[in-house]
């Protein structure tokens, strides 16, 4: 049998493409249907493709790959063992990326010209200002090792109606809730501010690309009370595809959480919820600063490989803080936050004050719940969902060890352990 060098690389170079579009779609929390679903294929074409037993048209694997985060060139670059041969595209390929840059390479040349252009202007604003700073409006010392970054320089109101005696109730639970950061406030008092924010119902500057993975359609304004909350129950919880079912008694307190929201929208109740959540992220295991950072060797991305804060972000841009970035600009107008690199982000999200990274924890439900209501179209929202399907950041809402929801639930009400 005569041998075909050609068609041998082609096979090894689509085994390793599909191990890298699984791998990416795992980080991502997604399953084949949900990818399948954005790309409008089958879930056996994306099966086809991971294990590299299809040989698909490069274009379109291109846009798998963008509805991924990433690109061929990303990937060629980064993971792929083995060299690329000269006019590695088969006739078939070549053919068709031809007739493609025939058909819309003028369009696609004026696009390019138009985001040139844009990109200069954008450089030349921002030679104007300064990339990590951001003003201190009233009373604060600006904050050691870049913390000034996420700090919203304002001074939390004794007097106003229900942020004090809110951010009071919410230093109670723990004793690192109550510590003074640099510029005299409390994590506690961050995230009572945080939570009377997102109780104004507004539509969230959510980036296209997600909108395109969760075919989000209209553009509802919400809030942590806009929508009445799903009722929790072990069916409900396989259907969200919670993989890992709590106990009986851990289910009954997320219900009991969701029908007293329903009842009294209390802001002490999810005051109470998020104090919770930030010592089952971070602050039971945190340092003395307040400020833990865990490093994932697993992760390839450095970005992705460290976990920052009192609600654990990565210092990726282009991640899941994106939607928090723009809703920050668009609540704090003049104090910017601007687009930076590795060294910006995480300075940004280790912010002695955790004035962001806290806004961004409370940002992440409210942006669940538009994604449950404009995307999956529910009529009621939940906090119990698996990431893949409604953009869900926390492990513990997801019972990721098995054991973290009964955690955060035991600290909501622990008189019923």
């Amino acid at each position: 049998m005569n041998r075909n060098p050609h068609k041998e690389y082609q096979d090894k170079y689509f085994k390793e493409l599909g191990a890298y579009l699984k791998a990416k779609r795992e980080h991502c929390g997604l399953e084949q249907k949900d990818v399948a679903k954005a790309l409008n294929c089958s879930r056996f074409t994306i099966s086809r493709r991971e294990s590299g037993e299809a040989s698909p048209n490069l274009f379109k694997i291109g846009m798998h790959l963008y509805a991924l985060n990433s690109s061929l060139t990303t990937w060629e670059r980064e993971r792929l063992t083995i060299p690329i041969p000269r006019n590695f595209a088969s006739k078939k390929e070549r053919s068709t990326m031809k007739d493609f840059i025939d058909k819309y390479g003028a369009y696609i040349g004026i696009i390019l010209i138009f985001i040139a252009l844009g990109l200069f202007i954008w450089n030349s604003i921002n030679k104007s200002t300064e990339l990590v700073k951001v003003p201190i409006a009233t009373g604060h010392k600006v904050a050691k090792a870049g913390s000034q970054l996420a700090h919203t320089g304002e001074k939390v109101d004794k007097g106003a109606s229900i942020v004090a005696p809110l951010s009071s109730f919410i230093e109670k639970q723990h004793s690192q809730l109550q510590k003074k950061r640099e510029g005299g406030t409390t994590f506690g008092q961050s995230i009572a501010k945080s939570i009377d924010k997102h109780y104004a119902a507004h539509v969230l500057p959510i980036p296209q690309d997600i909108q395109s993975i969760y075919k989000m359609q209209h553009k509802t304004p919400v809030s942590l009370v806009s929508h009445k909350m799903c009722s929790v129950t072990k069916k409900s919880l396989l259907y969200n595809r919670i993989k890992k079912i709590p106990d009986n008694k851990t289910i009954a307190k997320a219900h009991r959480f969701a029908r007293e929201m329903n009842r009294t929208k209390s802001k002490q109740l999810w005051g109470k919820f998020f104090a919770c959540l930030a010592m089952t992220e971070s602050l039971t295991t945190a340092p003395s600063n307040g400020v833990k950072i865990y490093h994932d060797k697993l992760q390839k991305n450095p970005a992705s490989q460290t976990n920052i804060g009192v609600y654990q972000f990565s210092p990726d841009y282009n991640g899941n803080i994106r939607p928090c970035i723009e809703d920050w600009r668009q609540q704090f107008p003049q104090r910017k936050v601007m687009k930076g690199g590795l060294k910006t982000m995480t300075a940004l999200l280790a912010s002695s004050n955790q004035d962001f990274n806290i806004f961004c924890g409370v940002n992440k439900i409210v942006q669940t719940f538009a994604v449950q209501i404009d995307g999956v179209k529910r009529s009621c929202v939940t906090l119990h969902i698996k990431s893949g399907y409604a953009y869900n950041h926390f492990g513990p809402l997801m019972n990721s060890t098995g054991a973290n929801m009964a955690s955060l639930y035991n600290c909501i009400y622990p008189e019923e352990k």
